[in-house]
């Protein structure tokens, strides 16, 4: 028996493949048919009630949806999954500015004082500086960015801009450009900064690279380039290759200049090696040279020497830490002939060597050399001072101390109260 239902043509169709036949039910061919739409009932429903039947508000579960109140600011309803892929909750979207930055939207105010202090800096050096690197901060395509200066950049601007980037990445990829573009020459300088760049990252790879190449287009490393490479490794905590870099400068018959020695120094006091210090601190100073020959060299600082307060300091250090009070006082007397103002790391470097060795009176000269010399003290000055007559226990000089630094309207710090304190307990 077959039934054959009408179809009304006033009616909608359904929402399916126009290719989709009736279905047939045991040889029962059935069609269906649709009244009009203004004979259906508006079937609407709420936001509310697609949520899930069961939801958490403050980690209280709800049985229905019906006569509940509305969750606060504080209540946090379940994540809908599938939801997660079409939504992104707005502190955590990535987006991309106007001026082509990547960030983060709750990082936007962080972004901008970053941006507004470099402009500061940028707008010091004057000139088409600011508008080139706010260009390279804005465009990411380099081509387009340094458009407007093609072939024009000088050397020193080059410099500029790959030292003012503020990832190694960037300055990279500058870099390259750079050498991609036949109309800009690389110099020894540019690879300097690259060095440096790089080092701090720790992209040793990246280092050497640049090192093989400017050693293949002839481009001769200097002083510079030699105390860059010791100073970034030994940063690095690569102690001995930077030992290498110096092997290699030594190599070369390179004479240090007072920043690349003091690079060498600071190495071997970093890691404790105070004799080493002393050794080719000598070697440098008076025979104009650095040798690795093994050869001994005794004697103070040459006389013929023009080292910064710096120098003095770092070497006067390196001598009180190795219990050498003369050889530390003849290179502060040396400073004083070569007509280097002391400073006051000096002087509490020197006060604090005189003080351990128990030479008070030689503290209570140098606190008038201070002023002499119009060098004014500071609290780490007056620690210094409290802290040796505590332990020599001299508490009325300690307490006097105390006093004097806060006349000359010096805040005492934690390590000031703490040494009063306990030279008072020990009486």
């Amino acid at each position: 028996m077959f039934v054959k239902l009408q179809l009304d043509t006033s009616c909608f169709n359904l929402l399916c493949s126009t290719k989709t036949s009736p279905p047939n039910i045991n040889g029962v061919s059935v069609s269906v048919s649709i009244p009009p739409l203004e004979k259906l009932e508006p079937i609407t429903k709420s936001k509310q009630q697609r949520l899930p039947e069961t939801n958490k508000f403050n980690g209280v579960r709800k049985q229905g949806l019906d006569n509940q109140p509305e969750p606060s600011n504080n209540q946090t309803l379940e994540k809908n999954p599938d939801r997660e892929g079409r939504e992104k909750p707005r502190e955590r979207f990535k987006f991309v500015n106007k001026r082509g930055n990547f960030g983060v939207v709750s990082g936007k105010l962080v972004e901008d004082k970053l941006h507004a202090k470099c402009s500061t800096k940028w707008a010091s050096y004057g000139g088409c500086i600011p508008a080139i690197l706010g260009a390279l901060d804005s465009v990411r395509d380099l081509d387009e960015a340094l458009k407007p200066w093609a072939e024009k950049l000088s050397n020193k601007e080059m410099s500029i801009i790959l030292k003012e980037q503020s990832s190694w990445e960037r300055a990279l990829e500058i870099f390259e450009w750079f050498k991609r573009k036949q109309c800009y020459e690389l110099n020894v300088i540019h690879y300097n900064i690259m060095f440096r760049i790089l080092g701090k990252a720790h992209k040793w790879g990246c280092v050497e690279r640049l090192w093989n190449e400017m050693r293949f287009r002839g481009i001769e490393p200097i002083n510079s380039t030699y105390g860059t490479l010791i100073d970034v490794y030994s940063k690095g905590g690569m102690k001995q290759l930077a030992l290498c870099w110096l092997g290699k400068m030594n190599k070369q018959g390179m004479e240090p200049d007072e920043v690349t020695t003091g690079i060498v120094v600071q190495l071997y006091k970093k890691a404790g090696e105070f004799r080493k210090v002393e050794e080719f601190f000598k070697k440098w100073s008076l025979n104009g040279s650095l040798r690795h020959d093994g050869s001994e060299t005794s004697g103070a600082v040459g006389s013929d020497s023009h080292l910064s307060s710096y120098t003095y300091n770092t070497l006067i250090d390196t001598y009180g830490k190795t219990g050498q009070l003369r050889e530390a006082s003849k290179t502060f007397e040396l400073m004083l002939r070569e007509g280097i103002v002391p400073t006051t790391v000096t002087f509490n470097t020197m006060i604090h060597i005189c003080g351990n060795h128990g030479r008070l009176k030689e503290v209570a000269s140098l606190m008038k050399k201070m002023e002499e010399v119009k060098c004014l003290p500071d609290t780490r000055t007056y620690n210094i001072l409290i802290s040796l007559h505590a332990k020599y226990d001299d508490i009325n000089m300690a307490a006097g101390y105390f006093a004097k630094m806060k006349e000359a309207r010096l805040e005492p710090d934690p390590v000031s109260y703490r040494t009063l304190l306990y030279a008072y307990s020990t009486v």
